[in-house]
């Protein structure tokens, strides 16, 4: 696998009024970075500097207004949904917001795998299962919704969808600023030993 994105820029327009003199913000220009298989970049910089806007247009969520993303030869923008869900997924800052409110946790990871994947009920609960294993999430909570878990639980829920697809690539936006020490170390931990995994 390799992964180029390319002289990548991207302008947001801004709300009218309220004191701003200008219309739009630029938050990435000129943007270029290359990933290997097995590869770990991390990104640091000061808050409002563009790494979530970055993150996104890696993941295909933005297209980029100039520049591209490219995997393996294939242009991001121009895959169809499915071949972008397999190439690429986002384990988001805030898992809440990622989550579905009114689906429970076995449906939050089995859904992507019989979507995406095309895999019949059984095999998704099945591989589900041994995901929520290796991720320490306690199969009983397969019946409950997102409100009714803790932080590192939705967490490893965001964590367990993102790598039931197995993608090529996962982008990381800030999941650990939420969670508690404990959490977080446990985090890492599973993330690197998924690493060595694939």
């Amino acid at each position: 696998m390799r992964l180029n994105a390319m002289h990548l820029s991207k302008t947001w327009p801004l709300p009218r009024g309220a004191g701003w003199r200008k219309r739009s913000r630029r938050a990435l220009i000129d943007v270029s970075l290359t990933m290997q298989a097995g590869e770990t970049l991390g990104l640091v910089g000061a808050s409002g500097c563009g790494k979530s806007t970055l993150a996104r247009i890696l993941a295909g969520a933005f297209a980029p207004d100039e520049g591209a993303v490219v995997i393996d030869g294939q242009d991001l923008v121009s895959m169809g949904k499915r071949e972008r869900a397999r190439a690429v997924q986002m384990i988001f800052q805030d898992p809440s917001s990622s989550l579905h409110p009114r689906r429970p946790v076995a449906w939050q990871i089995q859904e992507p795998l019989r979507f995406v994947c095309g895999l019949s009920r059984e095999q998704a609960t099945e591989r589900a299962e041994a995901l929520c294993t290796l991720l320490e999430l306690p199969l009983q909570l397969g019946d409950h919704f997102p409100h009714q878990l803790s932080g590192g639980q939705k967490q490893r829920v965001a964590i367990a969808r993102a790598l039931a697809l197995e993608p090529q690539v996962i982008i990381a936006d800030e999941v650990l600023s939420s969670l508690d020490r404990i959490t977080q170390l446990e985090i890492v931990a599973l993330l690197a030993q998924w690493k060595e995994r694939v």
